[in-house]
C-alpha cells in the first residue's frame, strides 16, 4: 500500500482463516503476522509530485512511472519475503492498491451525476508476472463505474475489525487526506455503515514543511506548536464547499494543494510561516470535528475514536482533536493489536481476499455507487 503521502510503501502479512463467506468478526478470523516498509525513491516521489502538480505529462513520462511502481511493488515484497524467511510459493494472493496518480470522484448537481475516473500507477498483470504471485489490484475503478466515488474503501475492514454492539465507534484515519468510517452500536449491516473523507489530513502540513522548513514533516508538531492560531483564517478556511458538501464525498491531492493554500496566502498575507503551520494543523482537527459535528447522526455519534494513519504521530494534532471531540474516548489501532501505519495495507488485503471469493465488498452507503459490486481486477500467478 501506498497513500497519498506518497512516501513508502508498506507490507502487511495476515493468514486469515474464512468459516464462512459473509465478512464477519466471528466468521473472518485474522492474525497480523509480519510487517515491511520500503521508503519510495526520492526521485520518484519527486517526479510524482511534479507530474500532480502540473496536471500534465508526456506520455512516456506516464507509462514509465506506472512501469516503475510496478517494479517498486515487486521489489519491495521480494525485500519483505527475504526478510521474513519466506517465498512466493508461501502467499496465496497480493492485494495491491497501487499509487494513485489522479483521482476525479463523480460530481452532483441538479439531480445530475458526471461519471467519475481514477488513475493508481502499478499494473497487477507486472506484479503478478515478477512476483509469482496471484496479485489482484485496481480496486477503485469498479465502484466509480457505478457512479461511486471509488472511496473510502477501508470501511470494508474497518467494519469487521471494529465494530462492536453497544459501542458507537468512529475510526479515523489521518493520512495524507483524513477520512472517517462511522460504527453504530447496533451492528447495522453494510448497506448502513456511513464513512467518507472528512477533508486534509497531514497532506497541507507536509507541504508547509517541506516548502518552508525542509523536512518531511513536523515531528510530534514541535513548529505547529509554536505558532499562534488565527481563527479568523481558519474560520474562512472551513467554508470552504467541501466541508460543507454532504456524504458520500472524498477528496485528494487534486484538490487540496499548494493552489489551494496560496489563495489564503494571498488573502491572509500578514501570517508568519509557524503560524500558518500552526492554522493548517488546526484546519485537520477542526474539519475532522465539525465533519462529525455536520454529518454523523445523534445515535451513531461515537463513544470512542480510533485513531490511525501517519497523523497519530503528530502528537500536538492528536491533542488538538481529543480537546475538539470531548467526550470522545480516543484510542489507537495499537490498542486493538493493529499496527496503524499498515492498517491500509491490512484493508486492501482484506479486500482482496473478498475479490478472491467473488464478494460485493464496495459498500455503496460509504462510497455512494449505484449497486453492490466485486472490486479487484486479478491477474493469476
Amino acid at each position: 500500500m501506498s497513500g497519498t503521502s506518497m512516501d513508502g510503501l508498506d507490507f502487511c502479512l495476515l493468514s486469515l482463516t474464512v468459516q464462512e463467506k459473509t465478512p464477519t468478526p466471528r466468521r473472518w478470523e485474522l492474525e497480523i503476522i509480519r510487517t515491511y516498509s520500503l521508503a519510495l525513491p526520492e526521485p520518484y516521489q519527486k517526479a510524482l509530485r511534479g507530474v500532480i502538480a502540473q496536471k500534465a505529462a508526456p506520455l512516456n513520462i506516464l507509462a514509465e512511472l506506472d512501469w516503475q511502481t510496478s517494479q517498486l511493488i515487486a521489489r519491495g515484497l521480494q525485500q519483505a519475503l527475504s526478510q521474513w524467511q519466506l517465498t512466493s510459493e508461501d502467499i496465496d494472493i497480493l492485494g495491491m492498491h497501487g499509487q494513485t496518480l489522479w483521482h476525479c470522484p463523480p460530481q452532483i448537481s441538479q439531480a445530475q451525476i458526471s461519471q467519475g475516473y481514477t488513475w493508481q500507477l502499478g499494473n497487477p498483470s507486472v506484479v503478478a508476472e515478477l512476483t509469482g504471485i496471484h496479485t489482484i489490484g485496481d480496486f477503485r475503478s469498479r465502484d466509480m463505474a457505478v457512479f461511486g466515488q471509488g472511496a473510502p474503501l477501508v470501511c470494508f475492514a474497518d467494519q469487521l475489525l471494529f465494530q462492536a454492539v453497544g459501542i458507537n465507534r468512529a475510526v479515523q484515519n489521518i493520512g495524507g487526506m483524513a477520512n472517517v468510517t462511522v460504527l453504530s452500536s447496533q451492528g447495522l449491516s453494510s448497506q448502513e455503515v456511513i464513512a467518507f473523507d472528512t477533508g486534509p489530513g497531514n497532506c497541507l502540513i507536509d507541504l508547509l514543511m517541506s516548502q518552508w522548513f525542509s523536512r518531511p514533516y513536523d515531528h510530534n508538531g514541535d513548529e505547529a506548536a509554536k505558532g499562534q492560531l488565527h481563527e479568523d483564517v481558519l474560520n474562512a478556511m472551513l467554508n470552504d464547499p467541501y466541508f460543507h458538501q454532504h456524504p458520500p464525498k472524498s477528496t485528494g491531492r487534486e484538490y487540496f494543494n499548494w493552489t489551494w493554500l496560496e489563495q489564503w496566502f494571498t488573502q491572509f498575507p500578514e501570517l508568519s510561516q509557524v503560524d500558518w503551520l500552526r492554522t493548517i494543523t488546526e484546519l485537520t482537527a477542526c474539519s475532522i470535528s465539525e465533519a462529525y459535528q455536520r454529518f454523523i447522526p445523534p445515535e451513531c455519534y461515537p463513544n470512542e475514536v480510533i485513531l490511525g494513519g501517519g497523523g497519530t504521530r503528530n502528537r500536538f494534532l492528536a491533542s488538538r482533536l481529543a480537546a475538539l471531540l470531548k467526550p470522545c474516548q480516543l484510542k489507537t489501532h495499537e490498542d486493538f493489536g493493529i499496527p496503524s501505519q499498515y492498517k491500509e495495507a491490512l484493508a486492501f488485503a482484506l479486500l482482496a481476499w473478498s475479490s478472491f471469493l467473488g464478494l460485493k465488498n464496495n459498500m455503496p452507503s460509504c462510497t455512494g455507487a449505484h449497486k453492490g459490486v466485486t472490486l479487484g481486477v486479478s491477474a493469476h500467478r
